[in-house]
């Protein structure tokens, strides 16, 4: 009897010890950022009726994005700059855009409406991918941010959010 109990409680053992050390491998390597030069795009006064600033064509990483600020997102008049950070991210998973789009605004902690950021990428390269988006915070770890929208036809995906940060995106594949 003790024979039959024995095997039952090694395999139990066994199997979560796989479960244990895959959990530990895959903890083991999270996301890292490691900040690079701050380099701003485009800067404007953005008051309480809103505004779309575009990124425009600068030769930069941040070409073709746009941030809506709706109206009653500020409660007051405010500088907005939309920027790029240079440094690299390393992931145990997924592919790195590359991208790290900076979204600043003087004296404003949260926004009163979600502000909506969008932005391109390559629709063919990424064909089989989910486009996640994610905040990277003051101690350069990755928080996930909603995704409003992925249009795989015209590349362009949207992220919302009710504060300035630093945004990054990860294309994860589709199993």
């Amino acid at each position: 009897m003790c024979a039959k109990q024995c095997r039952y409680a090694v395999l139990l053992l066994a199997s979560g010890w796989a479960v244990l050390t895959g959990l530990a491998m895959a903890m083991s390597a999270p996301a890292h950022f490691t900040r690079g030069k701050v380099i701003p795009v485009t800067t404007a006064q953005v008051g309480v009726k809103g505004a779309t600033l575009h990124t425009g064509d600068t030769g930069t990483p941040v070409d073709g994005m746009t941030v809506e600020i709706p109206a009653g997102a500020l409660d007051q008049s405010a500088t907005v700059t939309v920027s790029y950070n240079t440094g690299t991210l390393s992931l145990p998973s997924g592919e790195s855009s590359g991208v790290f789009l900076g979204l600043a605004v003087d004296r404003v902690k949260t926004f009163q409406q979600l502000v909506t950021i969008r932005v391109h990428y390559d629709a063919k390269r990424y064909a089989n991918t989910v486009v996640v988006g994610y905040a990277i915070d003051d101690q350069d770890r990755l928080r996930a941010v909603n995704t409003d929208s992925q249009d795989s036809r015209t590349g362009t995906v949207a992220f919302s959010t009710f504060v300035p940060l630093l945004l990054t995106w990860v294309y994860a594949p589709v199993p």
